[in-house]
């Protein structure tokens, strides 16, 4: 997979909100005068440097969910929107997929992987090893020994309050101990000002936690005999609060019918949102960005 692109995945049909919301460094063809030709990697017809909501045909005509919205439509593109139609604040996110559904959000940003070349393209391994793969709707580990750490660069302002919905399948390899994670990266390597989702467990017990790069954890909770969830769908949301009277940082965890919560009093950095293993492997199927709708967009 090649380098870093300064370019967000998303949706062409809300490709002015996103541009509102993230900041982003041009990514355009080699300097040529008046002969420059635009690169468009998805083929919407916006050049890739005015693009901040970059992703396949495929990403935006197909239904995830298959609730008859297609993902470019549907505000809610992980969660069947006709079974859940009520929407507290009317912000046009139904409350089962409003990260906080008295407040406001609007649906940035969506990805499902459907192009594997695009994907190929705006991912990369930030640890230098060629572990991860993709296919046509997911973005995969190789193999699921050590740490792995995926990174793309979706910039995060710091006045911004993003919200990353993850889904995945996750497996583990073996009955050690084994971790997911979803990271928003200040730096490439990690360094102790990244902050981080995970989930983390064996047979016998599962912990969630908000981490740091260095190691350290926040707000960490261990479920005593439950298991880690593998081999089934789940969810992992990294939010920042609404307000000023809740910047915590939030990670909530959902798997068949649990769901736990856990916050920290930390922000999310200036950076990138990637995703990490140990002795699992992970398929991401999906990846939705929401921002709330009362921040003062980026630049």
């Amino acid at each position: 997979m090649i380098g870093r692109l300064a370019l967000v995945m998303g949706l062409s049909t809300a490709a002015a909100g996103c541009n509102q919301v993230f900041g982003l460094d041009p990514t355009v063809a080699a300097p040529g005068g008046d002969d420059v030709i635009d690169v468009d990697l998805d083929l919407d017809g916006i050049p890739d440097d005015r693009d901040s909501c970059l992703a396949a045909a495929a990403d935006l005509t197909q239904d995830e969910d298959y609730d008859g919205l297609p993902n470019g439509d549907d505000p809610c593109p992980l969660d069947d929107t006709t079974q859940a139609p009520l929407d507290t604040d009317s912000d046009g996110v139904t409350d089962l997929c409003d990260p906080f559904p008295s407040h406001g959000d609007t649906k940035r940003c969506a990805m499902m992987f459907n192009n594997p070349d695009l994907t190929m393209r705006l991912w990369h391994e930030s640890d230098g090893l060629m572990k991860w793969g993709t296919t046509a709707g997911d973005l995969h580990t190789v193999d699921g020994q050590g740490v792995t750490n995926i990174a793309s660069t979706i910039r995060i302002d710091g006045s911004a309050q993003p919200t990353y919905d993850v889904s995945m399948i996750a497996n583990a390899s073996s009955a050690a101990f084994y971790t997911v994670r979803v990271w928003a990266r200040a730096s490439d390597p990690a360094t102790p000002n990244d902050v981080g989702c995970e989930l983390a467990g064996d047979a016998n017990h599962v912990r969630v936690a908000v981490v740091l790069g260095d190691g350290r954890d926040f707000g960490a909770r261990t479920l005593v005999g439950t298991p880690f969830p593998v081999g089934i769908g789940l969810r992992i949301r990294m939010s920042v609060g609404p307000d000023a009277l809740s910047p915590n940082m939030r990670c909530s965890f959902a798997w068949e019918f649990q769901r736990h919560t856990v916050t920290a009093p930390l922000v999310l950095p200036v950076g990138e949102v990637g995703f990490g293993t140990e002795d699992t492997q992970v398929s991401i199927t999906g990846l939705v960005v929401y921002d709330r709708d009362d921040v003062q967009p980026y630049p």
